[in-house]
């Protein structure tokens, strides 16, 4: 399987951990399900089935607000982290470390960036906001 080098260590992607699972046990399954969820954060399970027993589990959990791309895929990111950790704790792309790369690349932070700094106006400023729709529109084909 082929590594991502993170500061020094080695680690597999799930999707490496993954494509060794199908290659290797063809009638396996991976099942997932939500153990909790809310407006801000999840946690998730997996499970590995090989012939009809769960061979392996993992959990994982994220939180909406913690990276830019958990604003749209934190559902997502936690059931890929889960799926990881799962083949992982079933020895699959473990390189002294059972965390995927794709858990320890940091996501880049959320953009912290005032209503100012995007728009030109402080918040609140109805007149600025028609001028911007204004100019915006008239840029329009």
């Amino acid at each position: 399987m082929k590594t991502i080098n993170i500061k020094g260590k080695e680690y597999v992607t799930v999707d490496e951990r993954i494509k060794f699972l199908r290659e290797n046990y063809p009638d396996s399954q991976i099942l997932t399900e939500i153990i909790n969820i809310d407006a801000e954060s999840i946690i998730m399970k997996a499970s590995l089935n090989i012939n009809g027993k769960v061979v392996a589990v993992g959990h994982a959990s994220e939180d909406k607000n913690s990276s830019y791309i958990n604003k749209t895929s934190y559902i997502e990111n936690c059931e890929t982290s889960a799926i990881g950790r799962c083949l992982g704790i079933y020895g699959i792309g473990v390189c002294g470390s059972i965390a995927s790369a794709d858990e320890v690349t940091p996501s880049p932070p959320v953009p912290q960036v005032s209503t100012r700094a995007r728009f030109g106006f402080a918040s609140g400023s109805a007149h600025a906001l028609r001028n911007t729709w204004a100019i915006a529109a008239s840029s329009v084909p």
